[in-house]
């Protein structure tokens, strides 16, 4: 069974995204890398989100946007309709963008995880993960620096950090964080005896896919070899070095943290 989101917004095989009105008390706004003042800057940008009565047609629609299913355009498009202060983005960017360089720790490796002396005794075994994320920053910043919406600017960040695959630097910014983008169909991957395949079976699907899918096995999603795929979405989540570990995350929680799938 092929597993395709056609083009149009609402189909049944589209991920959507609930947007909570309130911080939950289990996922608190926090952030273990940026200094407060940069957490505070872009929570100053994300304010207009919040709406208080009584409001007009304008703000309804505003406030719309911030609670309730959506697809993933839907959310997307609510994410770039918040306005960004240019001097609160600037601030925002010296901010992260100085300690990133002074404090993250492996700031160097991630620019170019293959350019370093490291050495072990020789009974010891050393891997590298290979990372060359220095022209993809460089040329993210560029972006950042011209970005007009808080939204979509506090989610590319969200975003670049996750590629980093360190739970140190896990960025929960509110309240792109406390968005659960939800695929329409739940997967059990099960070991096929007889090829050695690992096999993605339906388990259970939201309401919104498709008639037919439950108990089926699919074998591409998107176009993409079913495998590759969920490959794909696991590195979305990022928090660990270990490509097989974070598939396995995601397939104990199925969802995404405010980022949209592939």
């Amino acid at each position: 069974q092929e597993l395709a989101s056609p083009p149009c917004a609402g189909g049944g095989g589209h991920w959507r995204a609930m947007r909570w009105s309130t911080p939950r008390p289990s996922r608190q706004f926090t952030s273990t890398l940026l200094h407060p003042p940069a957490v505070a800057l872009i929570a100053c940008a994300l304010a207009p989100a919040v709406v208080a009565d009584p409001v007009d047609d304008s703000e309804r629609e505003s406030a719309r946007c911030w609670s309730g299913l959506q697809t993933v355009p839907e959310y997307l498009s609510c994410l770039a309709s918040i306005p960004l202060d240019p001097v609160k983005r600037d601030c925002t960017l010296e901010i992260i963008g100085t300690q990133l360089n002074s404090v993250y720790t492996y700031s160097g490796l991630v620019r170019n995880s293959s350019n370093n002396d490291a050495e072990l005794a020789p009974q010891f075994n050393l891997s590298v993960y290979e990372m060359a994320l220095g022209p993809e920053i460089d040329e993210l910043w560029s972006k950042l620096k011209a970005e007009t919406s808080a939204g979509l600017f506090a989610m590319k960040i969200s975003q670049l950090f996750l590629k980093f695959n360190d739970a140190h630097t896990n960025v929960r910014f509110n309240p792109v964080y406390l968005t659960d983008v939800w695929p329409p169909v739940r997967v059990e991957p099960r070991l096929d005896e007889q090829s050695g395949e690992m096999k993605f079976f339906v388990v259970s699907n939201r309401s919104w896919a498709r008639a037919g899918l439950l108990g089926k096995t699919l074998s591409k999603v998107n176009g993409k070899p079913v495998l590759e795929y969920f490959l794909d979405v696991a590195d979305r989540r990022g928090s660990i070095k270990s490509q097989a570990a974070r598939l396995n995350w995601f397939l104990i929680r199925q969802m995404l943290d405010g980022v949209p799938p592939p």
